[in-house]
């Protein structure tokens, strides 16, 4: 799946900015809560799982550069 280069990896609201809400938001579409949106495939392995969330959430909180 290709993820159009305006978009930011893990910036799933699409504000521009990577946040906690975004970690949040792959939490969600991990357990099938949200459609899944693959910009929020931060590990590149084809789905959008709690890997993913816990990356974002690092790179939300200065910890992990995505």
């Amino acid at each position: 799946v290709t993820v159009p280069a305006s978009v930011i990896p893990g910036d799933g609201d699409k504000d521009g900015r990577i946040t906690s809400l975004d970690a949040l938001m792959a939490l969600r579409m991990s357990i099938g809560k949200l459609p899944v949106d693959m910009a929020l495939d931060v590990n590149s392995d084809g789905q959008v799982t709690a890997l993913d969330a816990r990356w974002i959430l690092q790179a939300a909180t200065g910890r992990r550069k995505l």
